[in-house]
């Protein structure tokens, strides 16, 4: 739509897989990354997105883009305290949750001004901020690749070098599930990988057969959507509204017993066919809950209210 092919939006590096994902509104995107640069091995940079240092160059803009979460309430990164200052509208998108009554008032009080967009309907529930709005992520289903389920003799987890250190920082150390990952690590064999690029990670991804996500408060992880929608089952716990798109026992498992999920997981790396056939399930409904078609019709009825289209 010509409209939004108009719109400057400015933006900072912080969420790269989700800018890269809104960027197919055709907008163009000014991403400031004077404090933090692009991690190309997460995503390239889209064509309609250019790097800047310096913001105020390519003023006005029609449009301002922040981010934060749950760790970030008591002190903003810089960006946000300054692009709070810009005088245009403002969506700021919040890749979080907690149950802490104390940081729900500060969000409150940092987006004052701004609406915002939350990644799951359990926070948009729980955070009750009036101009706000759940978004649920959104992907082009044709990028992910089908599994081969070639790797069937561990479990994969994409978080696991920030669960294995997150002990040091207690918020992080929830946000994870480090006490559900620590427990079942001790008897399940729990790989990682990091990839060059993005094209890589995908390719990597598509060989294996079971993705493990213990986590309380991250909202929706991207990571393990990625999973759903390249075939793998995926092992979760279900602390922040995982039955909303993931069936348990028919496109996924949800267990929030750490013996009872090691059990589970025993059992699925000795049933191949099971694994196959829940994987495939959850790839199907994926593509069609996580379309990224959903994901910018809603990002365009924000965009109409907080620009009064």
């Amino acid at each position: 739509m010509s409209t939004y092919r108009n719109l400057k939006i400015l933006d900072y590096v912080w969420h790269i897989p989700y800018l890269y994902e809104l960027s197919k509104l055709g907008a163009k995107f000014f991403v400031f990354d004077r404090f933090r640069k692009w991690d190309w091995s997460k995503r390239p940079l889209p064509p309609n997105a250019i790097l800047i240092d310096d913001y105020k160059e390519f003023m006005p803009y029609d449009l301002v883009i922040l981010h934060l979460d749950q760790l970030q309430l008591y002190n903003p990164p810089e960006e946000f305290k300054l692009f709070s200052q810009l005088p245009y509208p403002k969506v700021c998108i919040f890749h979080g949750d907690t149950q802490i009554e104390e940081k729900k008032e500060l969000l409150k009080k940092l987006t004052k001004d701004m609406f915002v967009i939350f990644n799951s309907r359990r926070a948009y529930e729980n955070f009750k901020i009036e101009n706000s709005k759940f978004i649920l992520h959104g992907f082009s289903p044709e990028e992910w690749l089908q599994t081969t389920y070639k790797i069937d003799d561990c479990v994969l987890n994409l978080t696991s070098t920030i669960v294995e250190h997150s002990g040091f920082i207690s918020d992080l150390s929830d946000f994870y599930g480090k006490d559900i990952y620590d427990y079942v690590k001790k008897e399940i064999k729990i790989e990682r990988f990091k990839a060059p690029d993005f094209s890589k990670y995908r390719l990597l991804l598509s060989q294996y057969s079971i993705y493990f996500n213990p986590t309380r408060f991250s909202p929706n992880p991207r990571a393990r959507a990625e999973a759903m929608l390249s075939g793998l089952c995926v092992v979760t716990t279900g602390f922040v509204g995982e039955e909303e798109f993931i069936e348990d026992g028919k496109t996924g498992f949800i267990v929030n017993n750490k013996k009872k999920m090691v059990d589970l997981i025993k059992e699925l790396l000795h049933n191949k066919e099971l694994v196959v056939k829940i994987g495939k399930k959850a790839r199907k409904v994926a593509s069609k809950l996580l379309h990224i078609n959903n994901f910018l019709e809603k990002w365009k009825k924000i965009i109409k209210i907080v620009l009064n289209y």
